[in-house]
């Protein structure tokens, strides 16, 4: 008998009664205006959050963000003035100092979380970034992760993936909070 099959037997016998599973009959929490939660979550996060109005010209936006085009990366076909990643076979090649432009298929209202599933050749550019401009559909937020999970636009057969809320942080070093410590110092969310 292994070790695991030994405690399982012991658990098995130690004479506890039988517990029932909980119920999982909890309301998930709802939010009158998903778009105004995400904002709110998101600038809590540490984000920016801006809107595109209409007539803007990716160009327009760039300068509104104080973007230079020589530092952007991006696969996005409106903002093809930057550098392309999926143009380099190495993300080496990329250098350590751009602002990377992504799309993102969903935002969360209770987090201010985007998921963002890889768009570039190169996952790299997602935490290799000193800031993120991510764009968002502004009818494509949801109330909660669990609602996040249940979209349709989560791909379930992606490459890769991920939620960001938020620049990069971390409070485990001396109990101070460090901004940029893993990833992207700045991140801004654009609403369109």
């Amino acid at each position: 008998m292994s070790t695991r099959e030994d405690i399982l037997n012991r658990l098995r016998n130690s004479g506890m009664e039988p517990q029932p599973k909980p119920t999982l009959d909890f309301e998930r929490l709802k939010f009158e205006s998903p778009e105004e939660a995400f904002c709110r979550s998101a600038e809590l996060s540490g984000a920016s959050v801006v809107e595109w109005h209409e007539g803007l010209t990716p160009e327009q936006l760039l300068v509104e963000l104080d973007v230079e085009p020589c530092e952007i990366l991006s696969a996005l076909p409106d903002f093809n003035f930057g550098r392309n990643p999926d143009c380099v076979a190495d993300y080496h090649e990329l250098g350590d100092r751009y602002t990377a432009i992504l799309e993102a298929r969903f935002g969360v209202a209770e987090n201010g979380a985007v998921w963002l599933p890889q768009q570039m050749r190169h996952k790299a550019p997602l935490f290799a970034a000193e800031r993120l401009v991510i764009l968002l559909d502004r009818t494509a937020i949801v109330a909660t992760m669990q609602d996040a999970v249940e979209h349709p636009l989560f791909e379930r057969d992606f490459i890769h993936g991920c939620f960001v809320a938020g620049p990069s942080k971390t409070a485990d070093i001396e109990q101070a909070l460090v901004i940029g410590a893993h990833g992207a110092m700045g991140v801004t969310i654009v609403l369109k």
